[in-house]
This record gives structure tokens, C-alpha cells and sequence, in this order.
């Protein structure tokens, strides 16, 4: 068994053969969390939510449009998984201990029955590579980035009101019987730090690394082991925690209107009404300034505020430029939504069809995912037949 073989290209081989299995599950995890944010995302095409910048309201935005955001990023996630699986998926079994062997083998043979897509070509650095391993943890690191933002909003709206959590992903403090923590998704959070640290561990301990084989890669791989067990159990754990939240409509559309968040659509409608746009915009801010704490969500404060702005900025009345209804129109947190239809803006329509584009890609990635794991199981029925032969 051991000819025209050495523990370099075997461990080299082992490795690659048990990763790419890790990186199809956890590219499978990640396209069941797309699928249940865009099917929390469809509920909720309407319903009008704040959207911030700095942690500030900033404008409005709906439900949907903010979890396909999300559902954006994990798509490009899973191109990073799938791609560094199929830089994994080579073989390197054959080269020996790095300068090959004296023996007629086929190392394509071996690379078909064990279900690799081709052979690694220099032996040296078939068994010297890590940089599968490199890619696989970066993207995995890229995941729990993705995650770990997911996580942060939804215990920083739980906070707020706006949603409520699954029993499952919550729990009772000890000694506090009215408080619901979000600890699943706090535990989330905190995987970035696992795959952050395993990324650096691993790069860390093939840093200058001569030529070819060496043992200190043997304490590098465990870093891999550790960081896709983390990240894929985090996928799975955020997946059915959007699934399982509710949204608190009420309290999000009354969060929508506030900050004077709609001022924006004003400045945008002032200037298309031919002001500069930085007139626009000094009257909304003279506006905003007019404006107590308690009125930056009350349209009249508003409108009142934006009518004595514009005759002090403009030297005309606001509606030498656009009507009362106009301006109370850009006001309404719903309306303001409804009139940003650009691409990929939040309007309704722009967003449902951007979660049918979304479906298709989930869908061709899926695919894709299905195709890997058949041509897997072909490789190993293969196997076993050629196996059988010499029993």
C-alpha cells in the first residue's frame, strides 16, 4: 500500500479529502441562512423599519430590503467557499516525500477514484501547499464576519423593540426573571474571534517555512478543524434564529419616522425642483436645527420648520418651489421608501424583484452544492467497485 508513497503526499491527500467534505456543509449552512432570510424578507416587503448610519437614523428603509442586504453578502460568501473548495479538491497523493517516485503510477487514476478534480502538477509543492487551508479559513473568516453583523443588529433590535427572539435562541438570567437574553446570537458574535484566531495561527505557523515538507504543519492544521466547526455551527444557529424571530411592525414604523429621517426625500425634492442641492440641503439642516427633541418625529413640527427654513434661506415661501402636500408626502416614512426605486433601492417593487434574482442565484448555488456532493459519491461507489475487484 505504501508504494510510490510517502506520509507527506498521504497527509497532504487526507487533508484536502476531509476539508472539502467541511466546506460543502458549511457552504450548505450558508445557503440555508440565505434561504431564511429571503423568506423572512418576503414577509416583510412593506413593513418600514429605520435604517441607519454611525448608529444614527439615518433614512428610511423596510424589513426586506435590510435582510437582503445580508442575504447579498452571504451570496459573495459562498463564492469564496465554493471557490476555495475548488482549489481543495487536488490531488497531491502520488509525489512521494516531494521529488516524486521511480514507479509507474497514474496519479490521475488515483485522483478519479478518490473524487479529486485533477492532480496537483509540481510535486514539491503538492506536498509543501497550504494555501488551500489559507483560503478555506479566510473564507470562513469572511463568513463569520458576515454573521457576527447579523448577530449584532438583531440583539441590538431585540433591544430596541423591534424584535423579539425565539425562545430558542434566548435565555432567563439567573437571577433576573424578566429579562430574555440573546446569548445564541452574542455566542455568534464571539465566533469571529475563534476564526480570526485560527486564521492567525495557522498563517503564523507556515510563516517562512522552507521547502518542502516540514513538521511544524502538523500543529497548523488543527486551526482549520477548529475555525469550520465553529463557523458552520454559528451559520446554522443564526439561520434559525432569523427564521424563528418576530418583527415588531409597530414599533418599527414609528421608529422609522424618527431622527427627522425622512429629511433627505425633502432636500432631494427641493432639488429637483432646480435648488442646488446644497441650498437644499442648508435649508433641511436649518430645518433640523428649528426642530425640539421632542417634534423630529412629528410631521407638522416638520413641515412648520421646513416652510420658516425656506423663507429665511430662499427669501420665498416653500411653496413658490412644491406644494404643502409635496413635502408632507417626502414626510411619510412609507412614501419615502416607495419613491427610492434606483436599483437596489428599497422601494416594494425594486425589492421583490431583487429577492426573484436572489431565489436564482440560491438556487444555482445550490445546484452547484448538489453537483459537488454527487460527483463525491460517484468517486466513492467507484471506489468500492475497484476495491471489490481484489477481494
Amino acid at each position: 500500500m505504501h508504494t510510490a508513497r510517502s506520509r507527506n503526499d498521504e497527509v497532504a491527500t487526507c487533508i484536502r479529502y476531509r476539508l472539502r467534505e467541511d466546506l460543502l456543509d458549511v457552504i450548505e449552512a450558508v445557503c440555508g441562512l440565505r434561504e431564511a432570510l429571503l423568506g423572512a424578507a418576503a414577509e416583510n416587503v412593506r413593513t418600514v423599519m429605520p435604517g441607519y448610519t454611525h448608529l444614527q437614523p439615518a433614512q428610511p428603509t423596510t424589513v426586506a430590503h435590510y435582510l437582503a442586504s445580508y442575504e447579498a453578502a452571504l451570496g459573495r460568501d459562498a463564492e469564496r467557499l465554493l471557490a476555495a473548495y475548488d482549489r481543495t479538491n487536488r490531488s497531491p497523493l502520488g509525489t512521494g516525500a516531494f521529488a516524486g517516485t521511480t514507479f509507474d503510477i497514474d496519479r490521475e487514476r488515483t485522483a478519479d477514484l478518490l473524487g479529486f478534480d485533477s492532480i496537483l502538477s509540481n510535486s514539491m509543492d503538492a506536498v509543501s501547499a497550504r494555501d488551500f487551508a489559507f483560503e478555506s479559513v479566510a473564507a470562513c473568516c469572511g463568513l463569520a464576519l458576515s454573521l457576527s453583523s447579523v448577530a449584532e443588529d438583531f440583539v441590538q433590535f431585540a433591544n430596541r423593540g423591534y424584535l423579539a427572539l425565539d425562545d430558542d435562541y434566548a435565555s432567563t438570567s439567573s437571577i433576573m426573571p424578566q429579562k430574555k437574553n440573546p446569548d445564541s446570537l452574542e455566542l455568534v458574535r464571539a465566533t469571529t474571534g475563534d476564526a480570526a484566531a485560527g486564521l492567525n495561527g495557522l498563517l503564523t505557523i507556515s510563516k517562512g517555512l522552507p521547502r518542502a515538507y516540514n513538521r511544524d504543519l502538523q500543529n497548523a492544521t488543527p486551526h482549520v478543524w477548529r475555525t469550520i466547526d465553529a463557523v458552520t455551527a454559528a451559520t446554522d444557529v443564526t439561520a434559525g434564529a432569523v427564521t424563528t424571530a418576530s418583527w415588531h411592525d409597530a414599533a418599527l414604523s414609528a421608529a422609522a419616522a424618527g431622527g427627522f429621517s425622512t429629511a433627505t426625500g425633502v432636500a432631494d425634492l427641493l432639488a429637483a425642483r432646480g435648488i442646488p442641492f446644497r441650498t437644499a440641503h442648508e435649508v433641511v439642516a436649518s430645518a433640523a436645527s428649528r426642530l425640539a427633541a421632542g417634534e423630529l418625529a412629528d410631521p407638522d413640527a416638520q413641515l412648520a420648520a421646513i416652510e420658516a427654513a425656506a423663507a429665511a434661506e430662499l427669501d420665498d415661501a416653500l411653496d413658490a418651489y412644491i406644494s404643502r402636500e409635496a413635502v408632507a408626502a417626502a414626510l411619510d416614512p412609507a412614501e419615502s421608501v416607495a419613491s427610492r426605486d434606483s436599483a437596489g433601492g428599497p422601494a416594494p417593487g425594486v425589492v421583490g424583484g431583487a429577492l426573484d434574482d436572489a431565489r436564482e442565484s440560491l438556487a444555482d448555488d445550490e445546484t452547484v452544492l448538489t453537483e459537488r456532493r454527487e460527483r463525491l459519491a460517484a468517486a466513492e461507489e467507484a471506489l468500492r467497485e475497484e476495491v471489490g475487484a481484489y477481494v
